[in-house]
């Protein structure tokens, strides 16, 4: 009798036992569940953060090269009014030598 009642006792405790142990088993499995599901989202969020920095870059890269462009054109447009303000002078310049030209010629 003795004998039986330290067997269920054993029995008891090792089901026990192997529940608990089942038990941890399971966190353990919930736990590497969660980290694999922290790691897979960890890294959607750096491909997503990476295309984001790509992105900047080449606005940043697009935006650089028209500012370049606009300088340019705004630096061609100045020339242009230097050049036209030099025609206007020069017509102007010219219109005062006919006019003393067709003078000379009425005297």
């Amino acid at each position: 009798a003795v004998f039986n009642t330290a067997r269920a006792t054993f029995d008891t405790e090792r089901e026990s036992l192997q529940d608990q142990l089942n038990a941890a088993n399971g966190k353990n499995w919930t736990a590497g569940a969660n980290e694999a599901q922290a790691r897979a989202e960890t890294n959607e969020y750096r491909d997503k953060m990476e295309v984001e920095v790509a992105m900047r870059k080449a606005m940043e890269e697009q935006r650089e090269t028209l500012q370049t462009r606009l300088d340019s054109v705004e630096g061609a447009k100045l020339t242009l009014d230097e050049q036209v303000a030099g025609l206007a002078a020069e017509k102007a310049a010219l219109g005062g030598q006919i006019d003393s030209l067709e003078k000379e010629r009425a005297a």
